[in-house]
């Protein structure tokens, strides 16, 4: 019984009968495909380097602006103190600017009662 050739395509170069030309083809098929995902993985590639960048001079930048508000924040932090320390003394002196102007207010109401009392005393006498 002699063996048949078979025709059918069973994937290439395992068909003895497919020939050199047919493998070739397939080949080709295979290597523009390559070169296609090859292009598309380049492209993406390049396209996420990019995003990458844009992402590292955005955080360097915000990087560098929490560090300026920081600093604009202890700066702000000490001139309230400042203030605070300022505000303190110059309630301190006015309280005690007050507690003389009380004190003489009223010295001087004693001395003007005593001063009524004598002017009446004169005027009964």
């Amino acid at each position: 019984m002699p063996k048949e050739n078979k025709t059918e395509n069973r994937g290439g170069s395992r068909v003895h009968n497919a020939g050199y030309r047919k493998v070739r083809v397939e080949m080709f098929a295979m290597v523009e495909q390559l070169i296609c995902s090859n292009a598309i993985l380049t492209a993406s590639l390049q396209h996420n380097e990019l995003l990458q960048r844009k992402a590292h001079l955005k955080r360097n930048a915000l990087r560098e602006e929490i560090s300026d508000t920081r600093a604009k924040v202890e700066e702000l932090k000490n001139d309230l103190h400042e203030m605070r320390n300022f505000m303190e003394r110059e309630h301190a002196q006015f309280s005690h600017k007050i507690e003389q102007q009380d004190e003489i207010i009223i010295s001087m109401g004693e001395d003007a009662v005593k001063d009524d009392a004598d002017k009446a005393k004169k005027e009964i006498n």
